[in-house]
């Protein structure tokens, strides 16, 4: 698609839905399962960092330049994370050790 822009015409945005567990826009070949930003909290810092590489690169690789997960929300207190409020952790600073799935994925 990035081929058919104009010459000296801004390039497109491509963009997904990949947050991860029930909102995965892409799957199948070549895509990974996401998993859930709840169970994604669960996994050590430097194992989200070298999967959500894998996931970016996939994403890269299908032309997409933009997605729009996943969220860094945090649930308060004992809510429940469900798939309408989506949450790695319930403290801010443990959500932001994990913020570089968005920044891993996309360096630029």
């Amino acid at each position: 698609m990035q081929a058919a822009v104009p010459d000296g015409a801004p390039a497109l945005f491509v963009s997904t839905d990949q947050e991860g567990g029930v909102v995965q826009d892409l799957n199948g070949p070549g895509f990974d399962t996401v998993p859930s930003a709840l169970q994604q909290g669960q996994l050590s810092v430097s194992v989200l960092r070298q999967r959500a590489g894998r996931w970016g690169g996939q994403l890269r690789a299908a032309g997409i330049n933009l997605t729009l997960g996943p969220v860094l929300d945090t649930v308060p207190g004992r809510e429940r994370p469900s798939a309408t409020r989506p949450s790695a952790n319930s403290t801010a600073s443990s959500v932001t050790r994990r913020e570089s799935w968005p920044r891993t994925a996309w360096p630029w």
